[in-house]
């Protein structure tokens, strides 16, 4: 904080300008002042010879642009020049670049952070929780960035503010639409169709946001498939939409609106001489928000805010026995999960000279429909309807506040969240504690230590890792009480004007994280087999991270280093002792960059690099064949399709190795993109190319045994990308 009070004396005749020219100055002042402080200025009477200026004491707030250990801030500047496999901008694959991160599938967005499950990350738009965070079963993220101003994610130091989470916060701000003048773009490339506008509706008072993306993936594949003889069929279909209102009452208040949409839908059919077989993925998003801000004075803001969020996830599989004449056999399996959330909170901010303080209070109604029961489909063809199992109502109310100070140095941190949770007969009061204390040994090192205290009060067993959202999603309950942990960091840092160097050590406590016991169950059970096909227990994780950061006109590059180590315990799986989590990965390199090759007035151009190295993911393995006892029910199953090579599974069992037992090669790919910005007048025109796996390199992601041999499942190849973009 700044405080500052001056008279300036100007002679007229010394500047050779009258009374009215310098009435125009001292307005510009005037502006300047009130636009950092809120505050008047006053201004004596003007004489043709000699005035005397004088502006009262006002205060000026700012804060050094710096960068805690465990907190990464980043915008589309950042994020712009990583190659992604859709080709599109994403404002999360950024994460997977970062330290204490391991990535899941190839060019997916599951990430795990610090030994947690990829379901304990909490991803919030303007506050508001996303539960289903990934198009295209993980390929790129639902949030547009038309419509993002920054991102910030924290794997420790996490503010109270926020909870139901075990492992990272990510928080994207989206824009302020301009109240002044209007501001578009449409961008095209062979995967996505996406367009934005922004502006004013009343000049100075009301303006309007809208951005939106379609996936032309539908459209081209048929095409494709008229063009050619391509067999079975392939439809996905991908769409975001965001809309909001900002009202500026007045300097002190303001009001915004804003809804949000995301659909995913994937239709795959494949037929054979005994079977015609049909599945369909569907999973998205509702949200509404309602805020209002208000600076009560220089030092004290509020903000009340309430929201809906609604999210679903459903798939379904439908066959025919295509081989029988007289009647025919329909089996349909449907399985779909529900979770609306309501909630409102009223929040206070504080912050004068040293010391800063974030206070609130917020209640939360969660309804959640876990998984529905199978529905068999008989001879006749008739659909017996669908149902749902169980229904749960979650009440959730939690206070909270975080207080820092700084003094000599020194910036110690405290943060509080209880919390009340209630479902059904089970309830608890639960209590989280965030310290931290931040060092500054000299201008440009210093030391960081932090504690921190989580809960979730929601599970999600997780199917495949590739970031998708079609994961089973239930409340926590006696059976399976909420998810907990407890993390420790001590870490240093070096800056100067360019450079940032940061260095730290973590350790990691879970307890109650879920999991299948059986992994073909990743495949979707019914919320009623929980208790025998769900299991809780415990992990550990701990590692060294690192990372390095350059900034600068000319090129910018940052690389990040994780050593580290995760393992399980259940009691339901390998036999009750301890095995590697799947992704832990010994080693982790990221390296990103972008150097800038050709500069104009008119434009500029750009090559950007990312490479990435991992040990492997771990994975079990089958070592051997024994004759297995057949399940009294097997031959009376009726509503999925069973694959030929599973039935025989069934009679003939496979001897596992220890879960996760056996370690795939080391993970390595090179990425590379070349971007031509041009700017004119009116328009800004931006064509970038890229190259995903540029090496080609057939990274190892599952190795299985078939046809008396091993195989490797590799996912993706080279993949090159194209997008245009024009803005005004």
């Amino acid at each position: 904080m700044v405080k500052f009070s001056f008279m300036i004396k100007i002679p007229l005749r010394f500047f050779n300008i009258n009374k009215y020219s310098l009435t125009v100055w001292v307005c510009l002042i005037s502006r300047i002042c009130h636009s950092q402080t809120g505050d008047t200025v006053k201004i004596l009477p003007v004489d043709t010879m000699k005035k005397v200026i004088s502006i009262r004491e006002v205060t000026v707030i700012g804060n050094k642009p710096t960068r805690a250990n465990n907190t990464y801030n980043y915008d589309l500047k950042d994020i712009k020049p990583l190659v992604t496999v859709m080709g599109e901008t994403d404002v999360l694959r950024y994460i997977g670049t970062l330290p204490g991160v391991s990535q899941g599938l190839e060019g997916g967005l599951g990430f795990f952070v610090r030994g947690s499950n990829s379901s304990n990350n909490r991803i919030e738009l303007d506050q508001v929780p996303v539960y289903g965070s990934a198009h295209l079963f993980g390929l790129f993220s639902v949030f547009s960035p038309d419509i993002v101003e920054n991102v910030s994610f924290r794997n420790g130091k996490i503010p109270a503010s926020s909870g139901d989470l075990l492992a990272s916060l990510t928080q994207i701000s989206t824009q302020i639409p301009p109240v002044d003048k209007y501001k578009g773009n449409f961008s095209i490339s062979p995967f996505m169709l996406s367009a934005s506008l922004s502006g004013p509706i009343l000049k100075d008072k009301l303006s309007f946001q809208i951005a939106g993306r379609y996936s032309l993936l539908g459209a081209e594949i048929k095409l494709l498939k008229s063009l050619t003889e391509m067999e079975g069929e392939f439809y996905p279909e991908v769409s975001d939409l965001y809309a909001g209102l900002y009202y500026k009452i007045n300097d002190k208040n303001s009001l915004s609106l804003s809804g949000y949409y995301s659909n995913d839908y994937f239709r795959y059919r494949f037929a054979d001489e005994n079977q015609d077989n049909t599945i369909e993925e569907n999973w998205g998003n509702k949200i509404f928000r309602l805020s209002w801000d208000f600076r009560i004075n220089p030092y004290w803001q509020m903000r009340i805010m309430a929201y809906t969020n609604g999210f679903f996830s459903q798939r379904g599989q439908n066959n025919i026995h295509v081989s029988l004449n007289v009647e025919t056999p329909k089996n349909d399996l449907r399985l779909r999960t529900l979770l609306n959330e309501t909630a409102a909170q009223i929040n206070f901010n504080y912050q004068k000279d040293n010391i800063k303080a974030d206070f609130g209070v917020q209640g939360k109604l969660q309804n959640i429909k876990p998984f529905s029961q199978k529905v068999y489909v008989g001879n006749n063809g008739e659909d017996k309807g669908f149902q749902f199992g169980e229904t749960f109502n979650s009440d959730i109310a939690s206070v909270y506040g975080d207080w820092e100070y700084t003094c000599s140095g020194l910036t110690p941190s405290i943060g509080y969240r209880g919390t009340f949770y209630q479902t059904k007969n089970y309830h608890t009061w639960d209590n989280n504690i965030r310290l931290a204390l931040a060092i500054a040994t000299s201008k440009e090192t210093g030391l960081e230590l932090s504690y921190d205290q989580f809960s979730q009060f929601h599970h999600i067993v997780e199917g495949l890792p590739v970031g998708w959202s079609l994961d089973m999603i239930f409340p926590a309950d006696s059976m399976f009480v909420p998810e907990k942990a407890q993390q420790y960091y001590l870490g240093g840092f070096w800056t100067n004007k360019q450079f940032l160097f940061s260095s730290g050590l973590y350790y990691k406590q879970m307890t109650n994280p879920v999991s299948y016991i059986n992994v073909i169950n990743v495949f979707g059970i019914q919320y009623s087999d929980r208790a025998t096909e769900i299991d809780s227990g415990k992990g550990d994780s701990y590692g060294l991270e690192f990372r390095a950061e350059r900034k600068g006109e000319d090129w910018n590059a940052a690389l990040s280093y994780t050593l580290s180590k995760t393992d399980r315990l259940f009691d339901k799986i390998n036999n009750g002792k301890r095995f590697p989590f799947k992704f832990d990965r010994r080693h982790i390199l990221n390296l990103t960059g972008q150097v800038l090759t050709h500069k104009r007035k008119s434009g500029e151009q750009h090559f950007n690099l990312s490479a990435a190295f991992s040990s492997g993911n771990h994975i079990t393995l089958p070592v051997g064949m024994y004759q297995g006892i057949i399940p009294p029910a097997w031959n009376k199953m009726r509503g999925i399709y069973i694959p030929p090579q599973m039935n025989d599974n069934i009679y003939f069992r496979q001897l596992m190795s220890d879960v996760n037992g056996y370690t795939l090669p080391d993970y390595l790919r090179i990425d590379i993109g070349y971007s031509f910005l041009r700017t004119g007048k009116r328009f800004t025109k931006e064509l970038v190319f890229g190259l995903f796996n540029v090496l080609n390199r057939q990274n190892p992601y599952l190795i299985f045994y078939g046809e008396n041999r091993w195989k490797q499942l590799s996912i993706f190849p080279i993949i090159p990308s194209i997008k245009w973009t024009l803005s005004f």
